[in-house]
């Protein structure tokens, strides 16, 4: 009798390397970046978008 592989053992048998995520690549202008890695300008200007649209 053989034995049962986990889940995780099945599901790396399909990963291939072009299966990778992909290298975050920041941009090296002097932009301030928040704690979750976005530009403090995008952000805002994110922020104030969705306020108008769901807020109104």
């Amino acid at each position: 009798m053989s034995k049962a592989i986990s889940y995780l053992d099945w599901a790396l048998g399909f990963k291939s390397t072009e299966d990778e995520d992909p290298i975050i690549v920041r941009p090296k202008n002097n932009k301030k970046f928040n704690s979750i890695g976005i530009a403090e300008d995008y952000f805002k200007d994110y922020i104030k978008k969705w306020k108008t649209e769901n807020l109104v």
